[in-house]
């Protein structure tokens, strides 16, 4: 699929979701990203270059990282989409986007040396209004790269963000890539297995814990009070999972539900 760019319209058609917002004036206010944010509202200067894959109707799956030919956006954030579109597309997903911060040649190289182009779109947020609209902007001159983005991932739906990922630092890679961890925890709902479970949440990962059916008490809904709080921003919501994890079938059932 070819690149798309980013680019800064004065079109009636995007409506602006923050009325002190004044367009070309010196001082700007950013709607930020956030679960229930509408895309297109959050950038009110903002629109594709060509027709929009997240309107109304659709479901996408969109990250932003912060450039092209840099090394965790080449050799793991790309990839995990890539190698799990198909995992995408059996969920229903209509389109997986790729934003940076880059000019849509750089973009159109890149995605063709990665051999992604049949499985992403890629979209160049050339000037970095796209993200700095959405406060996901990042100054990383002291990596010699200038003004780039955040490394973040979202799942939208009907143009609105339904799930959003946002790595602390863009180096990092805990939260925003295609691969959703999931850590099955065996007894997690108390002692050292919600010590276990609680340090898994905060790397990102969805928990999914067991307890022995007929055995639960105020442990599992307090486990589950816990994590919920804990949960790294987009994760999941902890699963309990009622189960006799002596027998195997039981096991290779959970695995196969939640892994």
């Amino acid at each position: 699929m070819a690149s798309a760019i980013l680019r800064r319209t004065g079109s009636s058609a995007v409506k602006s979701m923050v009325d002190a917002l004044r367009i070309g004036g010196s001082s700007r206010s950013y709607a930020k990203l956030s679960v229930g944010t509408d895309m297109v509202s959050a950038a009110p200067d903002v629109s594709l270059q060509k027709a929009r894959t997240w309107d109304k109707g659709k479901k996408v799956v969109i990250f932003g990282l912060p450039g092209a030919y840099t090394g965790v956006c080449s050799q793991q954030h790309v990839p995990s989409y890539k190698n799990n579109i198909d995992k995408f597309k059996a969920k229903g997903i209509d389109s997986v986007i790729c934003v940076a911060v880059n000019d849509p040649y750089v973009l159109n190289g890149w995605a063709e040396k990665l051999q992604a182009k049949d499985a992403i779109e890629f979209y160049g947020d050339f000037d970095g209004s796209f993200h700095k609209s959405l406060e996901l902007d990042k100054d990383l001159s002291v990596a010699l790269l200038g003004p780039r983005s955040q490394r973040w991932s979202a799942y939208v739906e009907d143009g609105k963000v339904k799930v959003l990922n946002v790595e602390e630092v863009p180096s990092d890679f805990k939260v925003s890539g295609g691969e959703g961890k999931v850590a099955l925890v065996t007894g997690g709902d108390s002692g050292i297995g919600r010590a276990v479970s609680y340090y898994f949440t905060l790397e990102g990962a969805t928990v999914a814990f067991t307890y022995v059916k007929g055995q639960e008490d105020m442990d599992t809904d307090h486990t589950l009070k816990i994590l919920s709080e804990s949960k790294a921003e987009g994760a999941k919501d902890p699963i309990a999972i009622p189960t006799d994890v002596g027998f195997e079938e039981n096991c290779r059932s959970v695995v196969s539900s939640y892994g």
